[in-house]
């Protein structure tokens, strides 16, 4: 309640003027603190061409409003310029060092010839006011508004500026506006039939009304100290609008609402269950004025109500000490404002739960190692939980979801090792936080076939072969399929079968499926196709593939050393000649030596036989592309050492004693003589002038050579005598070649003579032809002459046989 005193104080000026400064107490009053009480300064007089007013407080208890200050433009006017506005701060100012503010006419203290005017008045309301302000109170309790220089008038006529003006009445006046209306109660909801006041603070009536319309000065008006009687049915409101009417026309209204209500409040206990000591309760209740009262474990408590048809209320401030685990019976009590009361009809809405969840998950039906693609199952075995989060390791964790058996999920992305992550709460919030790995691999497997081409007996393995690899889970398994062209049946591992048969081979990395050599097929091409599985499951995806075929028919033809029919070379260069069909490779050995390398096949390759004259044997072997074999051999005499000859024709010879032939000798140890060529030249004076040609004397010709009659080691070339002249000389050569091509180099020559004429002449033993000697050693005296030929001579002594070399004649 504040008490406030109104105080108007009349300044009368006397006849004279006033020139010394005088100061007027008007009195003390309150001011609530935040509040404004309203000063307006009026002057009753005739016209004025000055006015000073110093208006004071006590800043301890009240404050200048700022902006509050104003100069009334009915009440003051310029006479010289009639257009100039009305402005405060042409004539206020606020003294802060004082606490004063200032009012001056012509802007100093110092009179002016501006042309400003205070308009006449006569006393009477605040419409008066030359100026004003408002204040502020800074605390509750008394102010005191005090007027130092207080308002003089003085006339300005320059003719008679020292008479003083004769004022009428004049005042200053201070007043507080009507307070604001207050209602006791002030409204709210009721459970019976109420009375209520209405009061206003320096309020000369107040007036209402109840039918929602604004109350003006004619409205019904409440006696001071009487109250208005309310009631109403459950639900109903009534709103009472009041307008208070207080002194200088100041008003103030109010309004406050009468609820009544006879119905309690519902309220409830929301069931929770969590690891807290002291959690914080929650529930319902149908009004949001209701006070909510809860009682837990013997201890009672205010709930928080939130207005919006929920409480709740934090344990942590109420209980001395956590809950042990358990349930617990929750207790709410609900008062709304009209005072009905209700309490909750369900028990034990609290459990206390501080057991995580048990259990696992794994990724993947059955726990796998590895798996093939991101997207994946979380099989779940965890008892307890109601809620459930997953995350890749070091990712985020999704919202919580509903706990479940299982969960899909995606992995990310890039083969290796994966972790998931995995949280489980209750409903009381206990976590078990637990994970699982296994190893992402996309990529597929690969596998290859070896066993491909043409195979025969002897190079068929017994199996199909190949090799796989997998760069992540590795290779689980190789699974192959055969089938053979024509009727287009499978291998099913012990027959050909009409349906596709896949048939897992044994070994991964290296891996093999039995197929005998009699199961397949000749001349029939067999597609053998394999696809690798990865531990992951991954299946190759296109398969391999290769194509076999069995062959039993090796191939067929001849080898030679050299041509076919030659027996000896001469050369240890040689060249193996192979007509043979079929073959895709060859390799040759000599004798019981090392073979060579198996070899593309060619119809002839080059060969060195061994060191060393004699016959020499080659084998050769031929393959074909599935591995037959043909074994051929041939061998051949090495001759490097040519043949010798020679001529037995030579000496002299005469009709009776020519052969008719030129011959002589030939020989060659390892080949054999092939044959022998021989060249006759007739001689003259020591020089070729013909040569045989077999039929006659080609003069002037080159050495004609013949070839001779072999016989045995012998040779011979038909020379007649007719053809010998005699006394003549001839040179008989003889060249001779082997059968392995080697030639004689140099030959063999000799020399004959033809003479038809026969010796003449005799010899003696001893000079002078002696009867008797007496030593066995005699000298032989020859004189015997055959013309120009040449002679020779041999001797015997009785009973004995001629030498068989002849001696030159001497």
């Amino acid at each position: 309640m504040r008490i406030v005193y109104r105080a108007i104080a009349w300044l009368v000026l006397s006849g004279a003027a006033v020139w010394a400064d005088t100061t007027i107490t008007l009195g003390t009053w309150s001011v609530v603190q935040g509040e404004t009480v309203d000063v307006r300064v009026a002057v009753a007089s005739p016209i004025l061409k000055d006015l000073k007013v110093a208006v004071s407080w006590d800043p301890a208890l009240v404050e200048v409003v700022p902006d509050s200050l104003w100069a009334s433009p009915s009440r003051l006017y310029n006479v010289w310029e009639p257009a100039t506005p009305v402005l405060a701060e042409d004539f206020l100012e606020v003294l802060a060092e004082s606490s004063t503010v200032r009012f001056r006419l012509h802007g100093t203290d110092n009179i002016g010839l501006t042309g400003w005017r205070v308009a006449a008045a006569t006393a009477g309301g605040a419409q008066e006011a030359v100026f004003g302000f408002s204040l502020r109170g800074l605390a509750r309790g008394t102010a005191a508004l005090a007027f130092a220089g207080a308002p003089y008038a003085r006339n300005m006529d320059p003719l008679y500026y020292d008479e003083a003006v004769t004022p009428v009445a004049g005042s200053v006046l201070v007043y507080l506006p009507a307070g604001p209306v207050q209602f006791a109660p002030p409204g709210g909801s009721f459970n019976h039939a109420i009375e209520a006041t209405i009061t206003s603070e320096h309020a000369l009536r107040v007036v209402y009304t109840l039918d929602g319309t604004d109350p003006d000065e004619n409205s019904t008006e409440l006696p001071g100290g009487q109250a208005l009687f309310l009631d109403g049915a459950d639900g109903a409101s009534i709103e009472v609008r009041a307008l208070a009417l207080g002194e200088a026309s100041s008003s103030q209204r109010g309004t406050a609402v009468f609820s009544f209500d006879r119905q309690a409040p519902a309220v409830t206990v929301a069931p929770s269950v969590t690891a807290l000591g002291r959690p914080v309760l929650n529930g319902t209740v149908s009004e949001a004025g209701a006070v909510v009262e809860v009682s837990v474990d013997g201890t009672a408590a205010a709930a928080v109500n939130h207005g919006d048809g929920t409480w709740s209320l934090d344990l942590s401030g109420v209980l001395p000490g956590d809950l042990a685990e358990g349930v617990y019976d929750v207790v709410a009590v609900a008062t709304d404002a009209a005072g009905n009361r209700s309490e909750d009809d369900t028990v034990d809405e609290l459990r206390i739960d501080r057991t995580p969840p048990q259990g696992a998950f794994v990724i993947g039906a059955g726990g796998p190692t590895w798996v093939a693609s991101r997207d994946v199952e979380l099989v779940i075995a965890v008892d307890g939980a109601v809620q459930m989060r997953f995350r890749n390791q070091g990712g985020d964790w999704v919202d919580w979801l509903p706990s479940a058996a299982s969960h899909a999920w995606g992995l990310l992305g890039g083969d290796g090792a994966k972790t998931v992550e995995a949280e489980f709460r209750d409903a009381a919030g206990n976590r078990l936080a637990v994970s699982d790995a296994v190893t992402l691999d996309t990529g597929l497997p690969q596998s290859a076939i070896t066993t491909a081409g043409t195979y025969g007996p002897l190079t068929w393995p017994g199996e199909v072969s190949g090799t796989a690899v997998d760069g992540v889970s590795g290779v689980a398994r190789v699974e192959v399929q055969c089938s053979r062209a024509g009727d287009g049946a499978f291998w099913d591992g012990q027959a050909w079968v009409a349906e596709g048969v896949w048939l897992t081979a044994s070994g991964t990395a290296l891996w093999s499926l039995p197929l005998a050599g009699s199961a397949l097929p000749e001349e029939v091409a067999v597609t053998v196709r394999s696809r690798a599985v990865d531990r992951a499951g991954n299946v190759q995806d296109p398969v391999a593939s290769a194509v076999l075929t069995h062959d039993g028919t090796p191939p067929a033809g001849e080898f030679s050393i050299e041509a076919t029919g030659v027996l000896a070379v001469s050369s240890p260069a040689v060249t193996l000649r192979s007509q043979v069909t079929g073959a895709q490779s060859m390799r040759f050995r000599e004798g019981a030596g090392a073979w060579t390398a198996w070899l593309p096949f060619a119809a002839e390759h080059p060969w060195v036989l061994s060191a060393g004259d004699g016959r020499k044997t080659i084998a050769a072997a031929y393959r074909d592309a599935a591995g037959n074999l043909l074994d051929l051999s041939d061998d051949v005499l090495l001759d490097q050492a040519a043949p010798v000859s020679s001529v037995g024709t030579a000496g002299g010879y005469g009709p009776g004693t020519w052969p008719g032939v030129v011959s002589g000798g030939a020989t060659d140890a390892t080949s054999g003589v092939a044959g022998v060529v021989v060249s006759i030249v007739r001689q003259l004076d020591g020089n070729a002038e013909a040569a045989w040609d077999g039929v006659g004397w080609a003069v002037g010709s080159a050495p004609v050579w013949l070839p001779a009659q072999l016989a045995g080691a012998g040779w011979s070339v038909p020379l007649p005598a007719e053809a010998l002249d005699d006394g003549r000389r001839y040179a008989a050569a003889a060249r001779a070649t082997d059968h392995a091509g080697n030639e004689e180099a140099a030959g063999s020559a000799s020399a004959f003579i033809f003479d038809s004429t026969v010796p003449a002449g005799g010899f003696t033993i001893g000079a002078g032809n002696p009867l008797y000697v007496n030593a066995t050693s005699v000298v032989l005296h020859s004189a015997v002459s055959a013309g120009d030929h040449d002679l020779e001579m041999r001797f015997r002594n009785d009973g004995e046989g001629f030498p068989a070399v002849w001696a030159p004649y001497a």
